[in-house]
């Protein structure tokens, strides 16, 4: 009786790794201050996906050698999509641990920043509809709710590209 690969275990080992490559990259752009660099921005955001293809495609041909080189695109997706869920996750509880206990107040200086940049006063309605926005526990929610969706969309590309380029079906009769 053969053993089946585990496609969880794979994911977890690839995910952490891409978790914390994400997290990285977050120590960089929180405190680089990249969020008022569009050049720097866009850098460490092509950066970010080149890793994270990078890593789902290892992951995915970790599976494909533990399914004695047999891969569908589906299970690519499978592994993909847990691989980028276990690193987004982890993204998203560094995000959060840093907003709230290391820096607290770099969200509004964001947002002052941006609000500036458009020429918009802090203190007009406008301004403090925004702020006050940013401190409703809301925003989190929308926040983790809209990364999360779309490092799995994103995830789920980059895996039914990896799975196509990598599939190689089982003989039906062997």
């Amino acid at each position: 009786m053969e053993t089946k690969p585990s496609a969880a275990r794979i994911a977890l080992k690839w995910g952490l790794f891409l978790g914390l490559a994400s997290v990285v990259l977050l120590v960089i752009q929180y405190n680089t201050f990249s969020m008022d660099s569009t050049a720097l921005n866009t850098l460490l955001s092509g950066l970010g996906f080149v890793l994270s293809a990078a890593l789902i495609y290892l992951a995915v041909r970790e599976f494909r050698a533990a399914n004695d080189g047999f891969l569908s695109v589906g299970q690519s997706i499978s592994v993909g999509l847990l691989t980028g869920a276990i690193s987004t996750v982890l993204g998203l509880l560094f995000q959060q641990f840093y907003r709230r206990f290391i820096d607290p107040n770099m969200m509004e200086r964001m947002v002052t920043m941006q609000l500036e940049k458009q020429n918009i006063d802090t203190t007009s309605a406008q301004g403090e509809k925004a702020l006050e926005f940013l401190r409703s526990p809301t925003y989190n929610l929308v926040i983790f709710g809209t990364t999360l969706l779309v490092g799995l969309l994103i995830s789920l590309v980059i895996a039914a590209v990896v799975g196509f380029i990598l599939r190689r079906e089982r003989p039906t009769f062997s």
